[in-house]
């Protein structure tokens, strides 16, 4: 009577400790670097597919550059901003940033600017910024209510205007985790140096500037003023009654060109088109590190391949012995693919420690997320497949052995 194939394995695993030992470690090293590898990939996947709250597709933004000589004649920005709402389709326009296309800037609670209490998104600019961008106010007021001050007076007053805002509701806890925000004055520089003080008037709803799976993501200022004969070139925001496409693009692209001739104009780029932008070098990197990724995968299954076949041929003769006792085919290689499953599995626990250390290593020199759960089961998968595969193709070669050898050998 046979001996059960589990107990068989064991035995066999037992006698040839060696060769096994090689085999999980090299599972386990290549389960641990495809784990980590895995988790890079799927982080930046998922930080780009976040979205950011608004109505991704229904702003647009476009950088208006003035061209150095021209601006004397150029056209007023009050004047760009009419022609660009006269657009068909588009609702609201106004000078600002959006999501994805704004910088952070420190914010004090002190005249004096010493010491930053938080480093929020900064959406500085021109009346109807915040009715353009969408965002809904919780508490207090909206500053469509209110009369926004002229930006020369804002921006040479010194900090000593107070210019009203809104932050998000991230924000105001951040800043006053303890009391009432409305009323209270913050400091903060806009376009580059501009000293300012900003009157607190409302709050409203978290929506993220970008994504850096930082809490403070949704950290956002908007404070607006009023614009009228001044040629200000920067971002200008446009919202769209329906998604933009090609044609409602190029009207506002030709609503600036025609209204303000002293400026030139990039592509104009919907928020969901600069989120995806954003993540450009990091989709090119996860691209190379699943290539690399595949590499490892298939280095692993040929070295487990050259081991198993190593340790097959070894034991050709103990193959031979088990078929002249009656062993099928089917029962040499079930036993070889236990034996290669059993390993493959050990290799796979151990690499889910070796994973986690590796990780906590190299999250000590570089920014690395911690592994996933959905990255260790990838990686397991991966591994256990490739590993597996690779084993089993000795073992239908074991298959071939003829009893007759058992004798011969003798």
């Amino acid at each position: 009577m046979f001996i059960s194939s589990a107990a068989m394995t064991m035995r066999s695993l037992r006698k040839h400790a060696a060769i096994a030992t090689l085999l999980i470690v090299q599972v386990a090293i290549a389960m641990a670097v495809l784990c980590n590898l895995f988790t890079v990939v799927l982080d930046a996947s998922q930080r780009s597919r976040t979205h950011s709250g608004l109505s991704e597709s229904h702003i647009a933004v476009v950088q208006n550059i003035g061209i150095i000589g021209l601006e004397e004649d150029a056209t007023s920005s009050a004047a760009g901003l009419r022609a660009m709402r006269a657009v068909p389709g588009i609702t609201m326009a106004a000078i600002g940033p959006a999501p994805f296309a704004v910088e952070r800037g420190d914010v004090y609670l002190e005249p004096s600017r010493e010491l930053s209490v938080a480093r929020p998104y900064i959406y500085f600019g021109s009346e109807s910024l915040s009715d353009t961008l969408g965002v809904s106010v919780l508490q207090g007021v909206g500053l469509r209510t209110l009369r926004a001050p002229a930006v020369g007076d804002a921006l040479q007053a010194g900090g000593s205007l107070h210019v009203p805002a809104v932050v998000t509701s991230s924000l105001s806890k951040r800043l006053f985790p303890a009391g009432n925000p409305l009323g209270q004055i913050i400091h903060a520089e806009v376009w580059g140096s501009y000293p300012i003080a900003l009157r607190i008037v409302g709050v409203v709803t978290d929506f993220r500037s970008a994504s850096t799976r930082s809490p403070s993501d949704s950290d956002a200022v908007i404070a607006e003023v009023k614009i009228e004969s001044e040629s200000i070139g920067g971002l200008y925001v446009a919202r769209r009654s329906a998604s933009f496409d090609h044609r409602g693009k190029q009207g506002l692209l030709t609503a600036l060109s025609l209204s303000m001739p002293g400026f030139v104009q990039e592509p104009v780029r919907t928020v969901a088109e600069l989120r995806v932008r954003n993540f450009r070098k990091d989709v090119a990197r996860s691209q190379v590190l699943l290539l690399v990724a595949t590499i490892v995968t298939v280095s692993s299954a040929l070295g487990v391949f050259g081991l198993t076949h190593f340790w097959v041929s070894r034991r050709r003769w103990s193959t031979a012995i088990r078929r002249a006792l009656g062993a099928s085919r089917r029962d040499v290689v079930v036993l070889f693919a236990t034996e290669s499953a059993l390993i493959s599995s050990i290799g796979v626990l151990a690499g889910m420690g070796l994973a986690i250390l590796m990780n906590l290593l190299l999250g000590r020199q570089v920014e690395l997320v911690p592994v996933s759960g959905l990255a260790m089961a990838a990686g397991a998968g991966v591994t256990f497949f490739g590993c597996s595969v690779a084993a089993i193709i000795p073992a239908f070669s074991a298959a071939k052995v003829e009893p007759a050898l058992a004798f011969r050998l003798r």
